[in-house]
């Protein structure tokens, strides 16, 4: 995979193994959510050099081991010692063996495995501590949950903590840097174009790439290729959900599935699976797994549990949600063209989530502004569903159930983005096209907002179309 946006990355990563080789041992931290380009990353700072890449998950760790002393073997040429049955006694053999030459060694994974194994840290900041100052091992632990990290690196009691040289943290592509890499495509590509590429990948390296390089970057052939039985889309969901989620994914599918699909709340999924109780799930999902975000409405407060919104947190994830992992019989059975169907009649609800998305991304990039969302109340689905919720609970102590009350509509605001420092507020509306735009609606809502959380503020009210992306 080429690599775009990772020059500084790789300066500093090289110039950790010039100082390993130097000086003395050194430990860096790369992190970055799943498809950040991690380990393309590694490949290209270390081409030519003597690298041991050690992906600490997906087997056990004596089957794990037998690859690592491979590469031990192969790629330093050294005899490992048949007593070397475990990674800790790897790690010793490794140190004794760069007390005169200099290798890099690439611990993947490092998170998970340092969760499972929580003496492992322990280890490795005694084994640092004893060794590093005449040493030369350029050791890199490459994390994707930042959770973890903090627990690993930076709370008071953490096991490594003050123990890295440095931390290098990938994220996905911005908003303008993927536009700049469509603009570099050449050719007439429009802005419906740009928008299928982020709805498709939400920025993901791997999947923009796969796109410059595999289309000519038309939303036909974008949709063509994601839509496809060798989708890049199916091997990174797959990937991803595999690694996260394991054997015991059926429930939390279900859930992502229904969100994908717009069900948005807990009492809404909830019905939708029965009654079943799922607050557990979704908190796991969220904090552990980091496959959902909770939103409040911006202007809410934390006051209403019921307003709260559940979102996939990976655009790219969402999109194969909704339209190939919901369609797993027509895909088992190649029936391609009709999953393409069913997506296009889907394209105008899916598009404009993603370009409400690409907006929001776009302002949570931009300097001063501080506070990002969008703005809404409770629907009339919700409140029928908590109304269900409090008459069980009212006949179940023998008092009258009253009738679920009909909430009058109100206008949702697609962005709000807060400066309260300099008393600046935006308030816009996102649509397709400028005809999408509910004018009336939009007022009177911002009328509201002026007399309420917005008193003070100096408002700037907008309406974002394609062609302001």
């Amino acid at each position: 995979m080429k690599l775009y946006y990772r020059d500084t990355e790789l300066k500093m990563l090289r110039r950790q193994l010039w100082l390993s080789r130097e000086q003395r041992s050194r430990m860096t931290v790369l992190s970055g959510r799943f498809g950040s380009g991690k380990s393309a990353l590694l490949a290209e700072a270390f081409k030519g050099e003597p690298l041991l890449y050690f992906r600490l998950s997906g087997k056990t760790e004596s089957v794990l081991l037998l690859d690592f002393i491979r590469q031990v073997r192969e790629k330093l040429g050294l005899y490992v010692p048949s007593k070397v049955l475990t990674l800790k006694l790897l790690m010793e053999f490794l140190f004794d063996s760069a007390h005169k030459r200099c290798f890099t060694v690439a611990m993947d994974k490092f998170d998970t495995y340092a969760s499972a194994n929580p003496d492992f840290p322990l280890f490795l900041r005694e084994l640092w501590d004893a060794n590093r100052s005449g040493t030369h091992i350029n050791l890199i632990l490459v994390t994707s949950n930042p959770l973890v990290d903090t627990a690993l690196f930076r709370s008071e009691d953490s096991p490594l903590r003050d123990l890295p040289d440095t931390s290098i943290s990938l994220s996905y592509f911005t908003t303008s840097q993927i536009k700049s890499l469509m603009a570099s495509k050449g050719g007439s590509l429009t802005n419906t174009d740009l928008l299928t590429l982020y709805m498709c990948t939400g920025g993901m390296p791997a999947l923009v790439c796969a796109a410059l390089e595999r289309t000519d970057g038309s939303a036909a052939e974008l949709l063509t290729l994601f839509l496809s039985p060798d989708s890049p889309l199916g091997i990174q969901a797959s990937r991803l959900l595999g690694e996260v989620l394991g054997k015991n994914a059926e429930t939390y599918l279900s859930i992502l599935q229904l969100i994908s699909r717009g069900v948005r709340s807990q009492s809404e999924l909830e019905d939708q699976l029965g009654g079943m109780i799922i607050g557990g799930h979704l908190a796991k999902l969220e904090a552990e797994y980091q496959l959902v975000t909770k939103a409040r409405p911006l202007l809410s407060g934390k006051a209403s549990r019921n307003v709260v919104r559940y979102y996939i947190t990976d655009r790219f994830l969402d999109f194969w949600l909704r339209n190939i992992e919901s369609s797993r019989t027509e895909a088992e059975l190649g029936d391609w063209d009709k999953i393409r169907s069913r997506a296009e009649a889907d394209m105008p609800s899916v598009m404009k989530d993603s370009l409400v998305g690409y907006f929001m991304q776009k302002f949570a990039e931009a300097r001063g502004v501080e506070q990002v969302g969008g703005d809404w109340t409770a629907s009339a689905r919700q409140s029928r569903s908590l109304s269900r919720r409090r008459s069980y609970y009212l006949s179940k102590y023998s008092r009258p159930s009253a009738e679920p009350v009909a909430k009058e509509k109100v206008h949702e605001i697609d962005i709000v983005a807060l400066e309260p420092g300099r008393g600046k507020a935006l308030v816009a509306d996102v649509c397709l096209t400028p005809g999408d735009f509910e004018k009336k609606a939009f007022l009177d809502r911002l009328a509201t907002l002026k007399k309420g959380p917005l008193k003070g503020y100096v408002i700037d009210s907008r309406v974002f179309t394609l062609d302001d992306m």
